[in-house]
């Protein structure tokens, strides 16, 4: 895969499958994670109550907020239940991103098939609103593991200007979900002497933010 086709990419399993080696448990969690917010704010219908509960612990499962042992039992718990929800903390979290992104953009798609048409017409709207929710879980990806082609570096300098702001900044917005504060956190790196194109671009950029968000990451030290 070259650079062009990773920004242009509308085939999730092919980047995931790119990024495989390069690509930490944590983000493939966070990223399966954002998959079903994503089609909650869509339709929150299509996400069960267990299904959000697997996001809420897997996210702080990511953040050393719960064990091992803990998250285990209770999304062992939700499935011997019978519900329809995918095990998140485990040893294959590439599977998991798989199985997520896959079964999320099915979910989306169907929602534009619940009338009565003919099963023609069913199944090319199916297959155009498939492939648009593919193109958001790209988005996503994205959105978590930046542009391995072109990798922004840290200037140690950011993270002291100001006694801090930056960093303080940045655990601010990862920790609320406070995504509508990046283009405040772009204002303070500038300040601070940043002149990374890509950090302020994305920090400012109208795309979907997420928990992962590959700048505040980056601020933060995580992987």
């Amino acid at each position: 895969m070259t650079e062009t086709e990773w920004l242009l990419c509308a085939n999730p399993p092919a980047m995931l499958e790119f990024h495989r080696d390069a690509a930490s448990d944590r983000q493939l969690r966070l990223y399966a994670c954002a998959c079903v917010r994503l089609l909650s704010q869509a339709c929150s219908e299509l996400v069960t109550l267990e299904e959000l509960q697997i996001v809420e612990i897997t996210e702080r499962f990511v953040d050393g907020q719960t064990t091992n042992e803990e998250g285990i039992l209770f999304l062992n718990e939700v499935y011997y239940k019978g519900a329809n929800a995918y095990i998140a903390i485990d040893s294959r979290p590439m599977h998991t991103a798989f199985i997520w992104g896959v079964a999320t953009a099915i979910k989306k798609a169907s929602l534009t098939c619940q009338n009565e048409m003919s099963e023609r017409v069913k199944e090319e709207m199916f297959d155009r609103d498939f492939h648009a929710a593919l193109s958001d879980h790209c988005e996503l990806l994205r959105e978590v593991f930046g542009n391995p082609f072109r990798p922004s570096l840290i200037n140690p300098a950011w993270l002291t200007w100001d006694g801090g702001t930056i960093p303080a900044l940045a655990q601010g917005i990862y920790e609320e979900s406070a995504f509508h504060r990046l283009p405040i956190l772009a204002d303070a790196l500038e300040d601070a002497g940043c002149e990374d194109a890509d950090i302020l671009a994305h920090c400012r950029g109208p795309g979907l933010h997420v928990r992962g968000c590959w700048v505040v990451d980056l601020l933060l030290g995580k992987k």
